[in-house]
């Protein structure tokens, strides 16, 4: 594991993780049995590019070739993420 980081995908709160292979986002949901759920599980070699966006909200920004397309993710010092992605990517 590279990296991991509390984060925001689509209104969910979870761990966004960052592997040499990989980036997902995972979140917990249930109220009696809590449920680990991966919703975006990305390849590197499929991200086509990242951006950071630094206004109102700290968002990260990727285009993958992958069915999810562009993912937006909330996230505490994207920029961090736009750096370490871009290492992976190369």
């Amino acid at each position: 594991m590279l990296s991991q980081a509390p984060a925001r995908y689509q209104g969910k709160t979870g761990t966004l993780y960052l592997t040499n292979n990989r980036l997902f986002f995972e979140y917990m949901e249930g109220l009696i049995t809590k449920k680990i759920y991966r919703a975006i599980d990305i390849n590197l070699k499929d991200i086509i590019s990242t951006k950071a966006e630094i206004s109102i909200q700290k968002k990260l920004l990727i285009r993958s070739k992958s069915r999810a397309g562009f993912i937006e993710f909330i996230v505490d010092k994207p920029d961090f993420w736009e750096y370490q992605i871009g290492l992976n990517l190369v």
